[in-house]
């Protein structure tokens, strides 16, 4: 059987012998894809023989006991090696092998226990996707210079011009799900994602997609947008536009991104990604009430009636 997901312009395609326990699964529904034409971008092939051990595997990097990576020979040429950790007994509940070209992996899934692991014919969406292609797409959308995902929500807004989207970025607490949840059901508005979202471009125009990864609103959007304006958010007494002041805008867009640490060229390209988005769009402060005038608010911001935007124009923080 295989199941295809799409998140904007990226299809995933999953292949395995057995269908998945728990399906449909709410978010992933969202975002199947019954386009079997189009050449997945990657190709995950579920493995239901235990796996054989790989030669010439060299730890690559690795995050407290989270993950592993390793570079590794299995048999069919160079290659990579995931491998993903049960948070209780540290040992790995999903391990992947990618091809060199990153389009294609063989997916094993694991039962940990405190004395081993143990291989399991059973398998749902969720734990093959998640960390795992979110890991993916981090990597292989950089390195093609494609797009980035950043920890942060989206919202679009309809305009006489067509759709656009807003972007809200920000540290835990500083109000993206609060913010989503505010524009939630709202007639003019449709959120994307109050946590993580793919920002990515088609030459001239850069776009916004959600993703099947939500935060605590637990909602997510297979929709698209023209990508409009990046706020960075903050609780406070009004609704109101406020330049970045000295900050970076790149800097404060990288600090969100989730970032290919283990591989420099993904790196360079993370950055060279997060300096273009930073040149080509207004990066700013938004400050917000916890009340539904919010939503109008950013209404007249989307459509351009707001008279803050003379400022921020002239403070040259920001470029309309």
């Amino acid at each position: 059987m295989q199941l295809n997901f799409r998140i904007g312009p990226v299809t995933i395609a999953i292949v395995a012998n057995n269908p998945p326990t728990m399906w449909p699964q709410h978010l992933y529904d969202e975002f199947k894809s019954t386009d079997h034409n189009t050449t997945a971008d990657l190709t995950i092939e579920v493995q239901s023989q235990k796996l054989s051990e790989a030669t010439g595997k060299k730890i690559l990097a690795s995050m407290d006991d989270n993950w592993r990576i390793y570079s590794i020979d299995h048999g069919i040429g160079a290659g990579y090696q995931f491998e993903i950790l049960d948070k209780s007994f540290f040992q790995p509940r999903l391990i992947a092998r990618f091809n060199a070209d990153w389009s294609s992996a063989k997916v094993w899934c694991y039962e940990p226990d405190q004395r081993k692991t143990i291989f399991k014919h059973n398998w749902n969406v969720g734990e093959v996707c998640e960390p795992l292609v979110i890991w993916w797409l981090t990597h292989w959308a950089a390195r093609k210079n494609i797009g980035i995902l950043v920890h942060s929500a989206s919202v679009i807004f309809e305009t006489k011009h067509g759709q656009k989207a807003f972007v809200f970025a920000g540290h835990s607490g500083a109000g993206k799900t609060t913010l989503s949840r505010l524009c939630l059901n709202q007639k003019s508005a449709t959120v994307l994602n109050d946590e993580r979202i793919f920002i990515w471009k088609q030459d001239p125009n850069w776009f916004v997609s959600g993703t099947p990864w939500p935060g605590m609103l637990g909602e997510a959007t297979q929709a698209t947008a023209l990508l409009k304006r990046i706020f960075f958010l903050k609780k406070g007494p009004i609704n109101r536009t406020l330049p970045l002041g000295t900050s970076s805008p790149v800097s404060m867009l990288l600090s969100e991104m989730f970032l290919p640490l283990w591989d420099e060229a993904s790196m360079r390209g993370s950055v060279q990604l997060a300096a273009e988005i930073s040149s080509r769009f207004p990066v700013c402060r938004l400050e917000f009430l916890k009340h539904p005038s919010v939503v109008n608010y950013l209404n007249s911001l989307s459509t351009g009636t707001e008279g803050y935007l003379s400022f921020l124009m002239l403070t040259h923080q920001c470029l309309i």
